[in-house]
């Protein structure tokens, strides 16, 4: 009786979680384990483990999907070296533990598209299609941009010239899923010039929209190797404050970035490496930090006026409120 009571209550703990791991037609083969990060070719968010089984399972360049839980991040790897992995929030499902979580889609017909290539079924008929492009070594002097090796996404290089002058070039992974060479290093084709230096200080930032607590959202930011940004000079706040204006959508938003006060004293602000949170106007809005009722305060970067778009500054607030959040690449 003790067993089963035991077996009971693991089964009601995986369904708080999720209930997909009564599903039959796949198994875990690693649990608390993470895959080697330099073999990972894409990550898609905020979806089910089921659907990250079935992106992997259609694709040929799959090896194995790895699902961080906590998070619901789905990240497809090319390889998988059971010695490499690493221990983490992580289920790692490897391709020839799936069977066929699409009853539309058998291995045969997964089988028949390319090397970089995705099944597309409806109904009875599938087809082959480019999805990504191959997944490229990052050399010292480039970043991604855009998610990994996707369609639309680029590898940005910053070289400096003989003449000491920064070139910021790019490949973009095209429609026909070859990189080419891109015309336009953002999205945002006004902030190009002043995100120069992030790219070129080996620094990658990425937008989240989704929301979390400011621990929540720094230890997501860990999950996808890097950290919540840390704005500690001038032009780096100004970049991040125009790319917040410039891009669709993320200019009325509010956003994590690094620096608490454990004591919330107006002149205890820190990064989480301990250094001194710059303070003054330029900076933040008016009249913060102004403390939280004594409790911890975490940063969050707020519209300094309604009647100002995109004019984003440092403002305090408690840290398990929820906000969409900037990460930096480490």
């Amino acid at each position: 009786m003790e067993l089963i009571n035991k077996r009971i209550l693991a089964f009601v703990i995986y369904v708080s979680i999720t209930t997909i791991y009564c599903s039959a037609n796949f198994r875990i083969s690693k649990w608390n384990t993470c895959p080697p990060e330099e073999s990972k070719f894409l990550s898609l968010e905020k979806i089910s483990l089921e659907v990250c089984i079935d992106e992997c399972f259609r694709r040929n360049h799959c090896f194995a999907a790895g699902y961080k839980r906590l998070y619901t991040l789905c990240e497809l790897y090319t390889e998988f070296t059971p010695a490499s992995t690493n221990r983490g929030h992580c289920v790692i499902v490897k391709k020839d533990d799936i069977q066929s979580p699409d009853e539309s889609i058998n291995a045969d017909q997964s089988n028949e598209c390319g090397e970089w290539q995705a099944n597309q079924s409806t109904g009875t008929e599938s087809t082959c299609s480019k999805q990504e492009c191959q997944r490229q070594e990052i050399l010292e002097n480039e970043v991604h941009q855009g998610n990994m090796n996707e369609i639309g996404s680029k590898i940005v290089s910053c070289k400096r010239n003989g003449n000491g002058v920064v070139d910021v070039q790019a490949l973009e992974c095209s429609s026909s899923g070859e990189w080419e060479i891109s015309s336009t290093v953002d999205r945002c084709s006004s902030v190009v010039a002043r995100m120069t230096q992030l790219y070129c200080s080996q620094s990658k930032i990425q937008i989240f929209t989704t929301t979390m607590s400011q621990p929540d959202a720094a230890e997501f930011c860990s999950t996808v190797g890097g950290k919540l940004v840390k704005i500690d000079e001038k032009w780096k706040f100004d970049a991040i404050q125009a790319l917040i204006r410039d891009c669709p959508g993320l200019n009325t938003g509010q956003y994590w970035v690094d620096g608490y006060n454990e004591r919330n004293k107006v002149d205890d602000w820190k990064f989480s490496d301990d250094t001194l949170v710059p303070m003054g106007k330029h900076f933040w809005k008016d009249k913060a930090p102004n403390g939280q009722k004594g409790d911890p305060s975490c940063m969050r970067m707020v519209r300094h006026s309604d009647d100002r778009i995109g004019d984003h500054r440092f403002d305090d607030i408690e840290c398990w409120k929820t906000f969409h959040f900037i990460c930096e690449q480490n």
